[in-house]
């Protein structure tokens, strides 16, 4: 465990510690296609971030990145394909994110807005990783709306 995940239930550190999944499946798969592309940028950057993260987010993302590929493809294969269909699924894992984030933000509030930080950032690449001219203007609008994380709550406004 991370210091800052202390205090909160089993539940709720797993919910934190599939975050990346989450991220991952709603954003790309907010245009009802989720591409090799986009899983194999979303399984470089957890392997990426062990090593270069935000402070104090490394020993985070070493938890996440020891079965994030294996998670990550299983978590894609339960959803629906349409966006309609599996948004509100992926919303509803974001959604109890937050009050674990709260308790996390009590615990080192520097920390709870790293980890939000990060998130937007992981969303933002997964965005970016397909189609366009090597991946550049590739975000669809559907997708621009989702790396938004709007049902995610950034810990700065607690």
């Amino acid at each position: 465990m991370i210091a800052p995940f202390a205090g909160l239930s089993e539940a709720e550190q797993q919910t934190l510690f599939k975050l990346p999944i989450y991220v991952t499946a709603l954003v790309a798969g907010a245009d009802d296609n989720i591409d090799r592309s986009e899983v194999r940028e979303a399984i470089f950057l957890a392997h990426l971030r062990v090593k270069q993260a935000r402070p104090g987010m490394t020993d985070y993302y070493a938890i996440v990145d020891k079965t994030f590929e294996d998670d990550l493809k299983g978590y894609i294969k339960t959803l629906p394909k349409a966006a309609e269909d599996h948004g509100p699924i992926v919303e509803a894992e974001l959604t109890k994110a937050n009050d674990a984030m709260k308790k996390v933000a009590g615990n080192d509030k520097t920390f709870a807005i790293h980890f939000y930080n990060s998130m937007k950032d992981f969303a933002r690449h997964i965005a970016e990783a397909s189609g366009g001219l090597g991946g550049l203007l590739s975000v669809s609008p559907e997708e621009a709306q989702s790396i938004k994380l709007a049902t995610l709550e950034d810990p700065e406004l607690y």
